[in-house]
């Protein structure tokens, strides 16, 4: 019962405040302002921008190629043990007592 007187309190005084005919203006105003001064910075904000995108993708791409070459190539001794087994593979099919 207290909550409720309290909030019915609350929502009366609240509809008694009468609003301020240039609350409006002075929000806009501020909000106008604000934007000039972000427009003035704008053209060198921008190109700072593109510099950094650009700057961090030359990173990235110089990253890459030292990460790339950075891998240790195979050595000649293992070459004889790769083989491409696709023959040797296909010829079990024929010598499996399953399939017969």
């Amino acid at each position: 019962m207290k909550t409720d007187n309290i909030i019915d309190e609350y929502i009366a005084r609240e509809k008694g405040v009468e609003p301020s005919a240039y609350l409006e203006s002075c929000i806009m105003a501020k909000i106008r302002s604000e934007e000039e001064a972000q427009t003035r910075l704008f053209p060198a904000v921008r190109i700072l921008k593109g510099a950094a995108v650009a700057a961090s993708f030359a990173a990235v791409v110089g990253l890459g190629v030292l990460a790339g070459s950075s891998y240790a190539t195979g050595t000649q001794d293992y070459k004889g043990l790769m083989v491409n087994d696709s023959a040797i593979e296909r010829f079990s099919i024929y010598t499996s007592d399953e399939n017969e």
